[in-house]
């Protein structure tokens, strides 16, 4: 009788230990994980204070990833919260003030890549909408921002940003070039030495077997018809049958868009 309880007893213990184990399992596969990351800004705008700032909250658990992010306005102690948020602004990792308080540049990551708005900050703090004036997606590169300088900002990126078709960049130059962007104007300035003159560097990278392929699309989409004889040169030493014919329609085009 008694070793048929301890024999019960032992069961009873380790159903009670599999059941704990189970429900430890369950909530650890179901818990959800939570952080949240805080950038903020603090611009004067006709004489009056404003600070803008954007939470960023992150949950993650098993089965599920969701992003939330949320826009104040704080004046006067006042805090409004922004109902007009862009996709572009879900994501957001970085943003930065002009000095003279008119505009805000917003870096975030809502595609999984980095992409730049530059939105009218007096509109933004008084009226609570959202005027984008400046939008850049580099897809597949990145853009950084350096600073501002002035009225004008100061990124990087390896896209060729002044050379823009509809709305993309086409160029890669596998190499961080510097340009300035004026939101006033919406116009794009080469400041690096390879932004300026890029048709020189892409002619190079035509002997670099990793990048041949795209600096023979850009050379094309650039009209670089000074890379037409560095393309025929490079024919007469190029073995594979399918680069052959990329540089061939190449030179054609190029011949077609004089």
């Amino acid at each position: 009788m008694i070793k048929t309880y301890k024999n019960f007893l032992s069961l009873v213990i380790l159903l009670y230990i599999f059941h704990i184990g189970n429900i430890t399992a369950f909530s650890q596969e179901n818990s959800i994980t939570t952080s949240s990351e805080t950038f903020a800004e603090k611009v004067v705008i006709d004489g009056k204070r404003y600070k803008i700032k954007v939470i960023l909250t992150k949950k993650t658990s098993s089965e599920d990833f969701t992003i939330d992010c949320d826009w104040l306005v704080i004046a006067n102690k006042q805090v409004t919260h922004l109902e007009c948020q862009p996709n572009s602004f879900i994501q957001v990792f970085e943003i930065k003030a002009s000095p003279d308080g008119k505009f805000l540049a917003v870096m975030s990551a809502g595609e999984g890549h980095p992409s730049l708005d530059i939105v009218d900050l007096q509109t933004l703090v008084t009226k609570h909408e959202c005027k984008t004036v400046v939008s850049i997606n580099p897809y597949p590169s990145y853009i950084n921002i350096e600073k501002w300088s002035g009225n004008k900002l100061i990124v990087e990126s390896e896209m060729l940003l002044t050379h823009k078709i509809e709305d993309n960049f086409p160029v890669n130059l596998f190499s961080s070039e510097t340009f300035a962007i004026d939101p006033r104007t919406n116009e794009i300035t080469a400041i690096s030495n390879i932004a300026k003159e890029p048709i020189p560097h892409l002619i190079n990278m035509l002997s670099d077997n990793n990048y041949k392929s795209s600096a023979i699309e850009a050379l094309v989409s650039l009209k670089a018809y000074s890379a037409i004889p560095h393309l025929e040169k490079m024919l007469l030493g190029e073995a594979d049958l399918d680069t052959k014919e990329r540089i061939k329609a190449a030179i054609n085009e190029l011949n077609q868009q004089k």
